[in-house]
């Protein structure tokens, strides 16, 4: 649309409603307009950013949406002209100042970081033409796609290219995709950007629309001199696929599959055909080879027709046993199972093998390993990296296990939640007070949840309340769609592994529950808090403290269902079971932590019925069982918030304002600045600093 069509359909809109004079007379002055009130040269045209123009430079069109859709509710918002008008013009400089900075700082605050690669010069061995055709080819081209098998050097290739040809670059990022590109780029410790944090719980919690943005970033500050390399990338239908590539950087993908299946040339890397590079990647994991030993290893290596992963396994086992190639047993050597000889390891080697199949592709810090494992098991670790099993790198302090090994440890059946259960409890002890960390220092767990969830079986007896804590933690790191369905599933396997009506089906359902209810859709939020509830009512075996938490989330199916006398019927219920646990002599500081989070739905229960008396008492009752817990920063502000929104309602705007206050304190210090509440919290602050209503 032309300039001026834009601006006539917006005077008409203007017209049709009842808007201050000096607003019209300042939307039709000119830019640079003289001799008119100051209040009258910011004037309305001067402020839209339209399509093309010079102003909308370094702005996005969803910021410029933004943007023009704020002015348009600031102008047409006739209940604010009683104010002076220079009110609404501070609102609005201030707004421009803000969205004026984030468009200089852009493209230059925010900027793809460095990931290195992986150390080691073995993996270059045979490999020095395929490395070749990757330069000349990221001569020429902006991508390069690495394909074929697993375990037969792609990685290798891909790591050797960019330590080689590191000069040509700038910034280096190295990142191994385990699921999808969205997944792959929403985490920032795979992919780091300065100045930018995944927040789950913000107000923009969508990760795809995070992803976007990190992707909008690199593609403003990345050039030819980054390089950016996607490891072991095997979804060519992913939908973030083309956007990727289109990127500015040179990229580097490695993946089984041929990409001419989408259209796209590749580089073949196949098994090492060389004889004599055969017996230099053996030498290079078992040590200076006799002579006379390279014949006697060459029909060995035959047997694995120059994969690479397996040659490394043979040396590694003879060198670990200590025996000579030629010393083996006729027969002792198979493709796969008496090379990898996981069965005849000692029981502290298997469980480092077991623990270390949990990791993330990217691996882990050896002292976080050992501390998870319980056990400072160097010394396996180290017979295990001789022999090849795992990657330990004790100068950077760091355990890894390739992806083809752990497919093999996982098909021996060993692994389960009963096996790798101190691992496994020992990540959930870390994650205990996960509600009240940093946002960065949450997201940086997300690797290691899923590594075990996709890694261990769905449910296993021995380790339900393990298994149910960690699938809780989904949809806080932002999978939303991996928890819906992993929720889903464990739901109807607990129903068909311990019946309908039994506690572990009852907590399925309340996980499915709490995905929905938190992703906003609370009508199937209410069906499943239901299906909790009633697996739970009817199982046989019952803990007080449960009842009282499903008869409390049942209430929000009843208030749904437009029952709101026995909704408060449940509430008053399960308070009363809280209550009498205590009584009884239970004093533990998690039934009083359950007590208060039922007084405070009790509380919002109230105040959706507008029955504000009632509401202050129960928010006081919370608000005395969290100082005498000591609950967390993050609780007292939702109670603070409650209480100020209340107050404001009785007639008590000071009182009010005081709730507020400490409310904007405890939320500024304790929830992320993108999370629902804190935002929540500073728009009625600043409405009340501006004397407007604001509850």
């Amino acid at each position: 649309m032309e300039r001026e069509a834009y601006l006539e359909q917006i005077g008409e809109w203007l017209k049709g409603r009842d808007c201050g004079r000096g607003i019209r007379e300042s939307f039709r002055l000119p830019k640079d307009a003289c001799g008119v009130p100051e209040e009258c040269l910011l004037s309305y045209t001067g402020w839209l950013v339209l399509p093309g123009e010079e102003g909308a430079a370094g702005m996005s069109q969803e910021a410029a949406r933004e943007w023009n859709g704020i002015l348009f509710s600031a102008f047409a918002r006739t209940s604010i002209y009683g104010q002076a008008e220079r009110v609404l013009w501070d609102r609005l400089e201030r707004l421009s100042e803000r969205l004026q900075t984030e468009a200089e700082t852009h493209g230059t605050a925010c900027r793809l970081l460095e990931r290195a690669v992986p150390a080691g010069e073995r993996e270059l061995v045979g490999r020095e033409q395929e490395i070749r055709r990757v330069a000349e080819r990221l001569k020429e081209e902006r991508e390069v796609f690495l394909y074929g098998i697993g375990g037969i050097g792609k990685s290798a290739v891909a790591r050797g290219y960019a330590r080689l040809y590191r000069k040509r670059y700038d910034t280096v990022v190295y990142a191994v995709c385990e699921r999808g590109l969205r997944e792959l780029f929403a985490d920032d410790t795979c992919i780091p950007v300065s100045h930018m944090t995944y927040a789950p719980g913000g107000k923009r919690a969508e990760m795809g629309w995070y992803v976007r943005r990190k992707l909008k970033a690199i593609r403003e500050t990345a050039d030819s001199r980054t390089l950016l390399v996607i490891d072991n990338f095997d979804r060519m239908r992913d939908p973030l696929l083309k956007e990727v590539l289109s990127l500015p950087c040179h990229v580097l993908v490695t993946t089984r599959t041929d990409p001419a299946y989408f259209g796209r040339q590749g580089i073949f890397v196949g098994a090492l055909k060389d004889r004599d590079e055969w017996l230099k990647l053996f030498g290079l994991y078992y040590g200076s080879l006799p002579e006379a030993e390279q014949e006697a290893v060459l029909p060995l290596l035959e047997k694995f027709r120059g994969h690479t992963l397996y040659v490394k396994l043979l040396a590694g086992y003879c060198k670990g046993k200590g025996v000579l190639p030629s010393r083996l047993l006729p027969g002792e050597i198979r493709l796969k199972g008496d090379v990898f000889r996981f069965a005849c390891r000692s029981s502290k080697e298997r469980q480092v093998l077991r623990n270390a199949a949990l990791l993330p592709a990217m691996g882990m810090e050896e002292n976080r390993f050992f501390r998870l494992s319980g056990t400072k098991a160097d010394s396996e670790a180290a017979a295990l990296a001789a022999c090849g099993l795992i990657e330990y790198d004790r100068e950077r302090g760091w355990i890894a296990l390739h992806p083809l090994v752990r497919q093999e440890i996982t098909q021996t059946g060993e692994l389960t939640w009963c096996a790798c259960r101190e691992y496994a409890q020992n990540l959930r002890m870390e994650l205990a007070e996960f509600w009240n960390m940093p946002m960065k220092q949450k997201m940086g767990y997300m690797p290691y949840v899923i590594g075990i969830l996709e890694t261990l079986p769905l449910l296993d007896t021995d380790g339900m309340e393990t298994v149910f804590f960690l699938t809780d933690l989904l949809w806080q790191f932002g999978q939303w769609g991996y928890a819906l369905r992993r929720t889903r599933a464990l739901y109807e396997e607990c129903g068909r592994a311990f019946g309908p009506s039994h506690p572990f089906t009852a907590c399925a359902a309340h996980l499915a529950a709490s995905v929905y209810h938190n992703s906003r859709d609370r009508k199937r939020a209410a069906l499943w808090y239901e299906r909790a509830y009633l697996a739970y009512r009817d199982s046989a075996k019952k803990e007080p403290r449960r009842c009282g938490l499903y008869l409390m989330k049942y209430s929000r199916t009843l208030a749904w269902q437009g029952k709101p006398d026995q909704a408060e019927e449940a509430l008053t219920e399960a308070e009363a079971i809280y209550a009498a646990e205590l009584n009884a002599g239970e004093k533990e500081s998690g039934l009083r932590s359950e007590l208060q989070n039922t007084y405070i739905e009790h509380t919002r229960f109230c105040m959706a019925q507008g029955n504000y008396r009632r509401a202050l008492a129960l928010c006081q009752k919370a608000g005395e069982l969290c100082d005498s817990i000591n609950a967390s920063k993050t609780t007292k502000a939702y109670i603070l918030h409650d209480e100020a929104v209340i107050r404001q309602h009785l007639g008590e705007p000071e009182r009010a304002g005081d709730c507020l206050r400490h409310a904007l304190e405890c939320a500024r210090g304790y929830l992320c600045e993108n999370q629902p509440e804190r935002l929540e919290i500073e728009k009625k602050w600043r409405k009340k600093e501006r004397g407007e209503r604001w509850e």
